[in-house]
């Protein structure tokens, strides 16, 4: 996993380095594309065409029976009945194929996120720098030492919170910048990326060192094995949502639909 994030975020960040100057909705669209370049052969592949055809035939047969016997319940009844299994079972004809698209996209929109599913800090804002211990450390006061670079300042000392066994700083983002926190414990050293910038660049708020922290926060080498920290975060504010999506990935899903209807049929795919 932590191979395959690398050449994930080394790809990522050359391709948003180049699409730079453009808004961030042009970069969107950008990707919109590559997206739909990379289901159209996924749906080609995995979608039973003519298991869906004779599922749609059947919806249209029930609705030909509620129009032509309307007048007796039964027969409209049994035709909405039909209508509403038959397109039941059409539906069912795209679990394979959403199955397997979901294989390529969950990293891909995984590193999307960490791009435009936050705000950067601005100069002069606030945030928390989080330390969190293994689980397999003891509960004891760590001796930890946190050195912030320049353009970052520390406003307060480490605070330690036993019950969750946590350590926490806050810090103000003095300049634009990318910067590198370093913590110090156990007389070893763990480093934090921090960006301050409005920019659609790569923005960690977690950096982890489960499988899972991997799976879901990508944006970072994990931490080293045996570590004594589980995970650092610092808090990025998180950008809108609708119905608990990020709303870019409305709007990228809607910039797909069109893309999708015009390359459709130079994949073959028919839906």
């Amino acid at each position: 996993m932590e191979t395959i994030n690398a050449l994930l975020r080394t790809g990522f960040d050359a391709l948003l380095g180049v699409m730079a100057p453009l808004p961030d909705w042009v970069e969107l669209a950008v990707w919109a594309l590559l997206v739909t370049l990379l289901i159209l052969p996924i749906i080609k592949w995995t979608f039973n065409l003519d298991l869906a055809e004779r599922f749609k035939r059947k919806v249209y047969a029930g609705l030909f029976e509620i129009r032509l016997f309307n007048d007796r319940l039964g027969a409209t009844f049994r035709g909405l009945f039909d209508v509403l299994r038959f397109t039941a079972g059409y539906m069912g004809a795209w679990l394979l194929p959403l199955v397997v698209m979901t294989i390529p996209m969950l990293p891909v929109f995984a590193h999307l996120h960490f791009h435009y599913g936050y705000d950067g800090l601005r100069p002069g804002e606030t945030t928390l720098l989080r330390a969190e211990l293994a689980a397999d450390r003891d509960t004891g006061k760590p001796d930890v030492e946190l050195d912030a670079p320049a353009g970052v300042h520390v406003d307060t000392p480490a605070l330690w919170i036993p019950a969750q066994r946590e350590i926490i700083w806050r810090l103000t983002a003095e300049t634009q910048g990318d910067y590198e926190l370093a913590l110090t414990i156990d007389g070893r050293e763990y480093t934090k990326t921090l960006v301050v910038s409005d920019d659609a660049t790569r923005r960690s708020p977690l950096r982890g060192a489960s499988f899972l922290d991997q799976l879901i926060y990508p944006a970072e080498p994990p931490l080293p094995a045996g570590s004594p920290l589980a995970k650092i975060t610092v808090d990025y504010p998180e950008k809108s949502s609708f119905l608990f999506v990020p709303t870019w990935c409305w709007i990228l899903v809607a910039l797909s639909l069109p893309f999708f209807l015009l390359l459709k049929g130079r994949f073959g795919v028919e839906v």
